[in-house]
């Protein structure tokens, strides 16, 4: 029974690219919306091909109920999980990953979160503090000292706000404000300073950014939630199925596999000898949350 699944699943797979000799390039086709364009994560996958891909698994396979992604990074596979309604089990070694995903299994709290984004706003707005709130090797050559008071309101700002969700939800576009104000230059996933004349000319406004960033995040929440809503998967703000999601470095937990009715990753991976380099990545936003 199960060879005769397997020979219809790779029938079924085989035709899409027969009929569509394009088909999982998704050229014009990889839009990252709702949930999937909260930060831009190294290395993420087309959230349209997995979908494509367990549409098929689960036309063969009816009896799928959990999922498992033992590097699921920025939790692709987790977000399209959920939108059918599935389990989901996850692990990954870097704690911004896990933050993500956390922010992306919910609560969904639309109306209580629009609240403490003017709170926050607010906060930041009334904030006439000049000290610096974090210190580690290399803080002044990878942050200009203004870039430094404004991320520290910031970070004063959320840390004030009492419920954990809604702290997460504001540590990820802290991250991306820290991404887009670093010396560091963001065409490259690697730790890469900018020229000296390029920091000391750059214009811009770290809150102007962060309040971007959150007012775009809560689009793409709301519009994750409104389709888990639309589907049926949320009762009172929380999400119907179970979500499994682990701080762990995956070479001790693989064992665990077995929790799974089906496994669907993407390893790590990368064009050089070093891979991408989520760590380095994800080194300064750390320091910051």
């Amino acid at each position: 029974m199960t060879l005769l699944l397997s020979r219809e699943l790779n029938a079924r797979l085989a035709y899409l690219s027969e009929s569509d000799k394009d088909f999982w390039s998704f050229k014009g086709n990889a839009k990252r919306e709702h949930g999937h364009g909260l930060f831009q994560y190294p290395a993420m996958m087309v959230p349209q091909m997995v979908r494509a891909i367990l549409d098929e698994i689960s036309a063969v396979y009816t009896n799928i109920r959990t999922i498992g992604d033992p590097f699921m990074g920025s939790g692709t596979v987790m977000t399209e999980a959920m939108y059918k309604g599935w389990n989901f089990i996850g692990y990954d070694i870097n704690p911004l990953a896990v933050l993500l995903c956390e922010i992306k299994k919910g609560p969904f709290f639309l109306d209580a979160l629009e609240e403490k984004i003017i709170e926050l706003k607010e906060r930041i707005l009334f904030d006439k503090s000049y000290r610096i709130e974090i210190d580690f090797p290399g803080r002044n050559k990878w942050f200009r000292k203004d870039v430094q008071k404004a991320l520290s309101k910031i970070k004063r700002s959320i840390q004030q706000d009492t419920s954990l969700w809604a702290r997460k939800f504001f540590w990820i576009a802290l991250a991306e404000t820290v991404r887009m104000t670093s010396n560091s230059r963001t065409t490259t996933f690697k730790l890469h300073t900018r020229t000296t004349n390029d920091i000391e000319t750059r214009d811009f406004d770290p809150v102007a950014i962060f309040k971007t960033a959150i007012d775009r995040n809560y689009n793409h929440l709301k519009g994750q939630t409104n389709q888990l809503k639309n589907d049926g998967h949320i009762t009172r703000g929380f999400y119907n199925g179970n979500i499994n999601i682990n701080l762990e470095d995956t070479c001790n937990v693989i064992h665990n596999t077995s929790q799974c009715d089906l496994i669907f990753t993407s390893p790590p991976y990368g064009d050089n000898a070093t891979t991408v380099p989520y760590g380095q990545y994800s080194y300064l936003p750390l320091h910051w949350i």
